[in-house]
């Protein structure tokens, strides 16, 4: 079992809500492939408070469900962004970025594994594409983080 104390992977997402749950699967599909992180996190939404996680770790990866996009998903790094419209209740993975770097002088490296879902409507079950794409995609972090650095920083 590989551990990576380098590297943060947070899951966002409502399980509750079809293919929603996308990132919070993709954790749980890792974690029972002898994947073990202690690193690993899943929540519903970002918000401030991240930026200091964030701010504790040299690679940061996001993953989340996307409405739009290419599938089965895309990997794309995370530019900081200070863009004016702000919410307590919503940030953009390009806020927290720009939170972190702000406020806690931190350059993590952050992606977005943006996984294609289909439908988010209440449900527990993802669609049938979206467990296609979470198949695609957890065998891409999975190569990823098993050739990541012990000593990545």
């Amino acid at each position: 079992m590989k551990s990576i104390p380098n590297l943060l992977v947070i899951a966002i997402g409502n399980p509750a809500r079809g293919d929603d749950g996308l990132g919070p699967r993709l954790i749980e599909e890792l974690k029972t492939h002898k994947l073990e992180s202690p690193n690993f996190l899943w929540v519903y939404q970002l918000a401030i408070e991240h930026a200091e996680l964030f701010s504790k770790f040299p690679t940061v990866i996001i993953v989340d469900a996307a409405r739009r996009g290419p599938g089965p998903f895309q990997f794309i790094p995370v530019l900081p962004s200070q863009d004016t419209y702000f919410s307590s209740h919503v940030l953009r993975p390009e806020n927290v970025v720009a939170l972190t770097q702000l406020l806690y002088q931190a350059r993590p490296k952050v992606f977005l594994l943006a996984i294609r879902g289909e439908s988010f409507e209440l449900s527990e079950k993802l669609s049938q594409a979206a467990e296609t794409h979470l198949a695609h995609s957890f065998n891409f972090l999975h190569d990823f983080m098993l050739k990541f650095p012990d000593d990545a920083d």
